[in-house]
């Protein structure tokens, strides 16, 4: 089936395209790219054929010389029509053609008659240049170019150049469409798993109410108050852990930063307790305006990694000092120290050092930093062990 045309009048030519891509982005640089060859070298008709960025639709710009609006009819069909046996001309490459045949848009059939023979006698042929493009195997897109006259080499080289600029432009054009189409499945398998998580850790809140209810042990109801309270958090804040909003999105408040320390500590007990570790953290409080999530994850992550990597017995310090505009916090292990490598990936994505660990704790916390815009980074004592720092602006 034959697209059908919108003429735009421009001075001193004739623009035709598909009314399709009225719509789309790429109307406006091949557009523009189609008048300056046009007006750089002596074309008596040019255009542009491509598949829209679905990859199904055939759309088309086209150009008429300005002293024929219409265009003569070996133009127009020669604009309008398919090249028969395109596919067998290099790609990525000019190619002068001599004295080719257009037929209709649609199957090519060896027996229709060219579309300039139609009634008449045959017309002058005019000199066709053609550029297939090489994003797809269709032989169906490409740049046309017809003039009366032979082009110089320099011109010819000049038009391939200007071909070869589309022919990227078209690819990239494609790539991103693609992109942006594979990201809108992403975004729908997120929400369909938000859906299902959110459900999955309402159950499991519901259950740990009952456990809270029906211990009568303090430890193990303590237990499961944290879990509970640590479930209520991820369904509340689960939007923060998918990319469904933007990712520099914050929340925030003033928060007292020991507080938030404090509540880490008592949910990771049983870690420390089990390696009889002893936790030091100052008395007083620390009051910044920060997104609490965020901190509490890098806090979390933070005081994770110090537990899982001190000696038994041994001391956790977290500490902190406030300057004139922003706050530094410490937290020091007794533990094995960084190595050459850790210093340099330790917040790196999927780097953990420790088997089976995921590689994403301390990248996490270093994001939540960031946003604030913080600083954070690691280093070994002189007296043996690790010390984390970040710090955190100060706000008016």
């Amino acid at each position: 089936m034959k697209p059908s045309y919108t003429d735009l009048d421009l001075p001193g030519s004739t623009i035709c395209y598909s009314p399709q891509e009225r719509l789309g982005k790429n109307y406006t640089v091949l557009q523009r790219e189609l008048n300056q060859i046009a007006s750089l070298l002596p074309v008596e008709a040019a255009a542009i054929h491509y598949r829209n960025g679905e990859g199904f639709a055939r759309e088309s710009i086209r150009y008429l010389g300005n002293d024929r609006p219409d265009g003569p009819p070996q133009y127009r069909s020669a604009l309008e029509g398919r090249l028969p046996g395109g596919d067998r001309l290099p790609r990525g490459q000019l190619s002068e053609l001599k004295e080719p045949q257009f037929y209709p848009f649609g199957e090519y059939d060896p027996r229709t008659e060219p579309i300039a023979d139609r009634g008449r006698s045959r017309p002058h042929s005019p000199t066709v240049y053609l550029y297939l493009f090489t994003r797809t195997p269709h032989d169906d897109e490409y740049l046309l170019l017809l003039a009366q006259l032979p082009l110089s080499a320099q011109e010819q080289n000049h038009l391939e150049q200007r071909a070869q600029f589309l022919d990227d432009y078209l690819t990239l054009s494609w790539e991103n469409n693609q992109l942006h189409q594979e990201r809108k499945a992403c975004d729908r398998a997120l929400h369909r798993g938000e859906h299902q998580i959110r459900h999955s850790l309402g159950t499991i809140a519901l259950y740990l109410e009952n456990l809270c209810l029906g211990l009568t042990e303090e430890a193990y109801k303590q237990q499961a108050t944290i879990a509970r309270q640590i479930v209520t958090d991820l369904s509340l804040h689960l939007t923060h852990l998918l990319p469904l909003e933007p990712r520099d999105r914050r929340e925030t408040q003033l928060y007292d930063l020991r507080e938030i320390l404090v509540e880490q500590i008592d949910r990771l007990r049983s870690h420390w307790e089990k390696k009889h570790l002893t936790i030091a953290y100052p008395n007083t409080t620390l009051r910044l305006k920060i997104d609490r999530w965020q901190i509490q994850q890098a806090i979390e992550n933070l005081l994770g990694n110090a537990i899982e990597f001190s000696p038994d017995r041994q001391t956790i310090t977290w500490n902190w000092r406030v300057f004139h505009n922003e706050v530094l916090v410490t937290v020091a292990d007794r533990g094995c120290g960084l190595s050459a490598q850790d210093l340099k990936q330790i917040f790196t994505p999927s780097y953990s050092r420790r088997q089976g660990g995921t590689g994403w704790g301390l990248n996490i916390a270093k994001s939540a930093i960031l946003k604030h815009g913080g600083t954070i980074w690691g280093e070994n004592l002189p007296e043996g062990g690790a010390r984390f720092s970040f710090t955190l602006p100060i706000s008016e």
